[in-house]
């Protein structure tokens, strides 16, 4: 006899499928969710990576700046040098990497390993001063001084264009000391001249007033050593006083 015991307690089909019917809304949610997920990432998510790529290269520079700032030097060059293998976002935020190492190589008394990043931040930014300056003493302290006075004559054409009297002058300085390391006194005395007319508070006076006493010229070179002697500062400012005696016996004699 059939009590109906047997599968009483099995679910019928309709209870089942009533059961599960949200579990079934919410798989199904989750995958359409899945899909546009990975449509989006496939859209966005190489655009975005590529962006963050390009990011590197800045935030690598920034990690070489703080390890400079403490004093970290060659940790502070070794990340610059591997920034600058890294892609840039801004272009400009990689001359300016450039010339912050050529700055640190610099301070490092290492001026032929500063030269080749230095080139490369003014050939892409001539209008940068602080890198044409940086770059003219790199000229200087590896004595190329053909090579210098290329340089401090575009530098003092940038400065002049600009309106910047100030690099003007340390440009015909550069100059200057160019054409003393080619031994050409004549055109470096006419160099430190016109950096001295640019400014007068400046070196070029000290550097001009050397050169006429070098060519006999004591007038001219007592009257820009006693121009210098009411600016002048650390060693320069020695110097200048012995030349000045100097000069005063070679007039006497």
């Amino acid at each position: 006899m059939n009590t109906g015991v047997e599968g009483a307690n099995e679910p019928r089909e309709d209870v089942f499928s009533k059961a599960f019917l949200p579990l079934v809304c919410i798989s199904g949610v989750a995958f359409v969710l899945f899909i546009v997920g990975v449509c989006l990432f496939s859209f966005f998510g190489e655009r975005y990576a590529d962006r963050l790529s390009g990011e590197i290269g800045e935030l690598q520079s920034q990690h070489a700046q703080a390890l400079a700032e403490i004093g970290q030097t060659e940790n502070a060059i070794a990340a610059y040098e591997k920034a600058l293998a890294l892609r840039f976002d801004d272009p400009r935020q990689r001359g300016w990497t450039l010339r912050r190492l050529g700055r640190l190589l610099l301070q490092e008394e290492r001026a032929a390993d500063a030269l080749p990043y230095l080139q490369e931040c003014i050939a892409a930014y001539p209008e940068d001063l602080v890198a044409q300056d940086l770059h003219a003493s790199a000229l200087r302290l590896t004595k190329q001084y053909a090579a210098l006075v290329t340089a401090a004559q575009a530098w003092e054409a940038q400065a002049r264009g600009q309106g910047n009297a100030h690099n003007q002058s340390l440009a015909q300085y550069s100059l200057g000391m160019a054409y003393e390391g080619l031994e050409k006194p004549e055109e470096a005395l006419a160099a430190y001249l016109q950096g001295h007319a640019l400014e007068a508070s400046g070196v070029n006076a000290y550097h001009a007033a050397t050169m006429a006493y070098k060519l006999g010229d004591y007038e001219r070179a007592l009257e820009l050593v006693d121009a210098y002697l009411e600016v002048g500062v650390g060693w320069r400012l020695k110097s200048a006083k012995r030349l000045r005696r100097q000069i005063e016996s070679a007039r006497q004699s």
